[in-house]
């Protein structure tokens, strides 16, 4: 399925409807995936938190009365799709390492955990932990035998110990 291309006008939209529309809502009026939302809501930075979601009180409170807000929450997806933009946009592969390790833990479908974990040992690898990389992909191979990440990650870890210790 080919990408969608945005509009500038069709950002717009979506960063002044997001707060009010389902991403299945915004999905039926552009013609795309839920999924394919919630990944451009990601890209764009955009994110929908439980308090923003309360109806404003009738009168705002005094600054001085205000003394902590609700933490932001951030869906696994969104971490997954985090952890992407991160590595592939960003090149900020610490900052890949933190969004993965959340999906991983937090993350409900079992192929999204397998694949964070997989990129969070190749975040690892691009930032020189090498050995927190192997350990990664260890567990992966042993732990998935016969799945395609299982053996990615066998691949993976033959090619990096080749790298580190060059057959003389």
């Amino acid at each position: 399925m080919p990408t969608k291309k945005w509009t500038e006008k069709e950002e717009e939209f979506l960063r002044a409807s997001y707060m009010e529309k389902s991403n299945a809502e915004l999905a039926e009026k552009f013609g795309i995936t839920k999924n394919a939302v919630q990944k451009k809501l990601a890209r764009m930075g955009l994110k929908r938190s439980k308090a923003a979601k309360r109806p404003a009180p009738a009168k705002a409170p005094e600054a001085e009365t205000v003394v902590d807000k609700e933490p932001e929450v951030v869906s696994t997806e969104s971490h997954f799709s985090l952890g992407n933009k991160s590595f592939y946009e960003d090149r900020d592969y610490q900052q890949a390492v933190e969004e993965y390790r959340q999906a991983a833990e937090k993350e409900s479908d079992k192929l999204i955990r397998l694949r964070a974990r997989y990129w969070m040992a190749e975040s690892h690898v691009k930032i020189g932990n090498i050995e927190e990389a192997m350990n990664i992909l260890k567990t992966l191979a042993e732990g998935h035998e016969g799945h395609y990440l299982g053996d990615s990650a066998r691949r993976r870890m033959a090619a990096l110990t080749e790298y580190i210790v060059p057959v003389t």
